[in-house]
């Protein structure tokens, strides 16, 4: 991928616009999960069996997931202005960006209040950052994406987005659960590249819309 140097205030502001656009696909990602494990949990203690019903909505779910993944960590190769993870990860590896962005955490602080005087100073927090930028391994994070993606490529692309007549092999696709820890792989990097912008993110305790609050399931 071509990454062309940015100044620092274009770098920023697309910086953002990265952050923005894959905190948004990853948040729908997480309500999905969250949303599909309610109603896993529903099945099992009304221990149900399989049903047509239920088999749509995993099927839904399955596909779905697959289509946020691939939006999320790679798009097509001709989508170079798209904002993936994996893009946002180049844009920052670009070692014209990489120096400028170091040397801008050398210089970030904070406002240090003095209880007694009521002055406010400003604090250094350098170091953090520092440490935080250089215990990112780029290429380690990359490899992670590209061996997800590698695995659900094909189905999105012969199954869910054209209709493909080349046999692909069902068996060897992810199962869900292989997908959600996946997902907590993607979510690590996330906290990290995040972090390193002091953007602090909780996917852990927000709260799944009640749009589908007066469903009631009855098992056969």
């Amino acid at each position: 991928m071509e990454i062309k140097k940015e100044n620092e205030s274009d770098f920023y502001e697309t910086a953002k616009k990265y952050l923005k656009f894959i905190n948004e696909v990853f948040f729908e990602i997480e309500h999905k999960r969250k949303t599909y494990l309610d109603f896993h949990h529903a099945l099992i203690e009304q221990k149900a069996n399989q049903n047509l019903f239920t088999s749509w909505c995993m099927d839904n779910y399955y596909k779905t997931l697959i289509l946020n993944l691939c939006k999320l960590i790679e798009p097509r190769k001709n989508d170079k202005n798209k904002f993936t993870l994996k893009h946002f990860i180049h844009l920052l590896q670009h070692k014209p960006n990489y120096r400028m962005f170091k040397n801008t955490l050398l210089q970030k602080t904070i406002d240090s209040h003095d209880l007694h005087t009521g002055k406010i100073e400003k604090e250094s927090v350098a170091d953090e950052y520092l440490e935080k930028l250089e215990s990112i391994d780029f290429t380690r994070d990359i490899k992670i994406i590209e061996e997800i993606h590698s695995k659900i490529k094909n189905y999105r692309n012969k199954r869910l987005a054209h209709n493909d007549k080349t046999p692909l092999d069902i068996h060897k696709l992810p199962g869900i659960s292989e997908l959600h820890a996946d997902i907590d792989k993607i979510q690590n990097l996330m906290f990290a590249y995040f972090g390193l912008f002091g953007i602090y993110i909780d996917y852990d305790s927000f709260k799944i819309p009640r749009i589908y609050g007066n469903f009631h399931l009855t098992m056969r």
